[in-house]
């Protein structure tokens, strides 16, 4: 069908069809990355205020337990474990700076289990309120973000 057009116009209808198809998959590429972003906003919204209260309620309990005796450690093990299983469900909903402080909590606790001095039940602690901290202000600016 094409052998009565010149070789010029071939390739040019040749070089748009390239044309088109790069731009589809950069549209491709755009409408995934939006989905992909409505979709981390969505589980925001929905799931992360709940896991962040928990993590609240482990944080405080963490603090009261920090200072009493060694019959706490088993009480303090516990608590990390359960604090690790609700950090590794945050990390999977968040995003930028909210997953970093995630992160360093995450290590905090490992690093618990290495050595579970004093020291280190007061640093998770501290990592837990920055991080909670981290995650109420990006809660704050989602709420701005619908409003506009």
């Amino acid at each position: 069908m094409l052998h009565f057009l010149n070789s010029a116009v071939r390739a040019a209808i040749a070089f748009a069809g390239d044309i088109a198809s790069l731009a589809s998959l950069g549209l491709t590429l755009l409408v995934y990355f939006n989905i992909r972003k409505l979709r981390r906003a969505y589980l925001f919204t929905a799931r992360v205020p709940e896991l962040t209260e928990e993590l609240s309620g482990k944080a405080s309990e963490l603090f009261r337990l920090r200072g009493t005796s060694a019959e706490s450690k088993s009480e303090i093990q516990v608590l990390m474990a359960e604090s690790d299983v609700l950090l590794r469900s945050l990390k999977s909903k968040v995003s930028g700076s909210s997953r970093v402080a995630v992160k360093a909590v995450l290590l905090a606790t490992a690093e618990y289990q290495l050595n579970d001095s004093a020291d280190i039940v007061w640093r998770v602690y501290v990592a837990m309120q920055k991080c909670l901290a981290e995650l109420r202000q990006t809660q704050l600016d989602l709420k701005w973000d619908r409003h506009l």
